[in-house]
């Protein structure tokens, strides 16, 4: 048999009220495998103070009970459970018994928060995996760093399950001088400081819960959106960039672009808009490479760098974008990487 392990929270008063704190990329990836006859294996949890950890325990252990030699163990790294203090040594138990562990990453929390006392715990969980799908060239050899023997494939862009309808290239083509940046406002640090920058003829977009500060010349606040709702997103291209400063993605988070791939990205592609990348992220590359965007190393270079850019060079990467899109609508990538069919 084959189980993907998902946490499902009920809260302390109410049973029947059930939440799913996963990210889309979670959700997407569920119903990616879940179409492929692989079956859900619900770690419950209830949300009550101080107890977590005996309940992580006690799951823990009804998994180890219910799965047997030659099963296959899916898990999405880092789900809560995968930090309990005991969920290492259950997951060598399971994998002990001849139980196959495919860890599917979304995060390595190490890497995210530059923080080593977290590498511990992580490395435990990875050793014990038969395949890890990583997100970049550049976290696979992290991985590697760690001391993980198995193999490793890597995912590029996570798949982005939507039906809504792109915008029109004519459209595109029309705001080719326009940028959209969509996500946590309050979560980009840089943004501040890149608000003050002048630009005369670039029009940016921003996307996503209000922030407190108003934005200046060339820069306009649209509005929050639903995920699945990407032809909300209007613009020319899509900007993906992180950290304290517009200079360079600096900060735990900035630097974090090296080894991720950042959830933004298969929502621009998604819509089929080209990308605007830091060139020291970790995807710069095979973006460049795969003609869906362009890559810069700072935010002051986007108002010479983009006239550059000429109208069939621009169709182009519309085209890839688009050709792509239907790739992460149908889930093409994590099925790949998981030589799934």
């Amino acid at each position: 048999m084959r189980y993907l392990l998902e946490e499902r929270a009920y809260s302390k008063n109410d049973v029947a009220s059930r939440f799913n704190a996963m990210s889309k990329a979670r959700e997407d990836i569920t119903k990616i495998l879940t179409s492929k006859g692989i079956e859900i294996f619900h770690i419950n949890i209830r949300t009550i103070k101080h107890t977590l950890t005996v309940q992580y325990f006690f799951q823990g252990i009804k998994l180890l009970n219910k799965l047997k030699k030659g099963d296959e163990l899916y898990i999405q790294h880092n789900s809560r459970i995968c930090g309990s203090p005991s969920f290492p040594a259950i997951l060598k138990r399971t994998h002990d018994k001849g139980v196959k562990i495919i860890m599917i990453i979304h995060d390595i929390s190490y890497l995210r928060w530059s923080d080593n006392r977290l590498a511990h715990n992580e490395i435990n969980l990875f050793k014990d995996a038969d395949l890890i799908v990583a997100h970049t060239p550049a976290m696979k050899q992290e991985l590697i760093k760690m001391g993980i023997k198995c193999p490793i494939k890597i995912l590029y862009l996570f798949d982005y399950l939507t039906n809504d309808k792109m915008i029109d290239d004519e459209k595109k083509i029309d705001l080719r001088n326009t940028i959209v940046f969509a996500g946590n406002l309050g979560k980009s640090g840089f943004i501040r400081e890149f608000n003050e920058m002048d630009y005369k003829k670039i029009h940016f977009r921003f996307y996503g819960l209000k922030p407190t500060f108003e934005f200046k010349k060339n820069k306009i606040y649209v509005d929050k959106f639903k995920p699945e709702n990407v032809s909300f997103i209007e613009g020319g291209w899509g900007l993906v960039w992180d950290g304290d400063s517009a200079e360079t993605c600096s900060g735990t988070l900035g630097n974090y672009l090296r080894y991720n791939a950042s959830h933004k990205l298969s929502l621009y592609i998604a819509a089929g808009i080209p990308l605007i990348v830091w060139e020291e992220s970790g995807l710069a590359k095979w973006i460049v490479d795969h003609k869906l965007g362009i890559a810069i190393d700072s935010l002051a270079d986007i108002e010479t760098v983009l006239p550059t850019v000429t109208e069939d060079e621009y169709k182009t990467y519309l085209y890839n974008a688009k050709r792509m899109s239907q790739e992460l609508r149908q889930g093409k990538h994590i099925l790949s990487a998981l030589e799934l069919k």
